[in-house]
């Protein structure tokens, strides 16, 4: 069985993201390819270093979720691990609503 620390289940979602490194204030713009109810994994060539704290925005279609995180693992050429750490109050229903889309049906 693979050693998995994460929290909670991932579900896939692609989406767009734009991420602003909040030390310098750079935007940068990338891909989402799976979501959980605490981070998300970005699909990036030149992923930001691991402890980089970021304010994102996700779109997906018309629904936009917006929170502060931390990238908590860099690959190169790979992308990086986000946890969400603050969530905006008026996201937790769009994150709700894709993490439930997501969801294997029983």
């Amino acid at each position: 069985m693979e050693n998995d620390r994460r929290k909670s289940q991932r579900i896939p979602l692609v989406a767009h993201i734009e991420l602003l490194e909040e030390a310098t204030e750079t935007r940068l713009k990338s891909r989402v390819s799976d979501i959980s109810r605490d981070g998300c994994y970005l699909d990036m060539v030149n992923p930001l270093p691991s402890g980089t704290k970021v304010r994102l925005t996700i779109t997906a279609g018309d629904a936009v979720f917006k929170a502060r995180g931390r990238i908590v693992y860099s690959v190169t050429h790979m992308g990086a691990g986000v946890n969400f750490e603050e969530i905006e109050p008026r996201s937790l229903p769009v994150l709700e609503t894709w993490i439930g889309e997501g969801a294997p049906k029983r």
